[in-house]
């Protein structure tokens, strides 16, 4: 019994991840669409929105129900952010990406990009200034806080932006395994100031 005490006071993965995640203070968690219904009992998404003119919702990209990270983590970030595809292009190239996605709980969710583009500038809400006159979105923008400049992210009227494809070899230097960082074999310059992306390959790991 005293072992089973023992063990059942040992922190979880989660939670030590999440602990991790907390110290950080900086931590955007990916998050994506998929077909089958979630209830998040009424739980808003955290990161919030506020429209400037006509509503945004007609003219964004729809998704499907968005799967968030677990609760725990969830809670331990300052971001979470949609890694999705536009669904204008059925022929398997990637041209333009939505940085905003109405999902089918009629809520917005930012993009990865977006999101982390918030947490760098310190800001506590994304605006969107929508003229339905006009076609549509007209500018998507982040203000810091307690200053009066907007960093504004240029998109076409559907809140998407094109996708900059450059050389392989160009940046093929800015990769850096996760050994290495575990082992600290990677100089603290090489990532100091630097918006690192940790890659994962499965769906259940964003």
């Amino acid at each position: 019994s005293t072992t089973r005490g023992r063990l059942q006071q040992v922190p979880t993965n989660d939670q030590l991840l999440a602990d991790a995640i907390a110290a950080s203070g900086k931590v955007v968690l990916g998050q994506t669409t998929f077909g089958d219904k979630r209830d998040y009992k009424g739980e808003p998404p955290r990161t919030s929105f506020a429209t400037v003119g006509d509503d945004p919702v007609p003219f964004l990209e729809r998704g499907f129900t968005v799967l968030r990270p677990l609760p725990i983590l969830d809670q331990a970030a300052a971001g979470r952010g949609l890694v999705s595809l536009s669904e204008k292009y059925f022929d398997g190239i990637v041209r333009q990406v939505p940085t905003v996605i109405s999902a089918d709980d009629g809520l917005l969710y930012p993009s990865l990009a977006l999101e982390m583009l918030r947490v760098k500038l310190g800001g506590r809400t994304i605006g969107i200034r929508t003229d339905k006159t006009t076609g549509g979105i007209n500018e998507i923008f982040v203000r810091p806080p307690r200053s009066r400049d907007r960093y504004v992210v240029r998109t076409d009227s559907g809140g998407q932006v094109w996708v900059y494809f450059r050389p392989h070899e160009s940046f093929q230097n800015a990769y850096i395994s996760a050994t290495d960082i575990l082992n600290d074999r990677v100089p603290k310059e090489k990532l100091a100031g630097k918006l690192a992306l940790v890659g994962t390959s499965a769906t259940g790991l964003l």
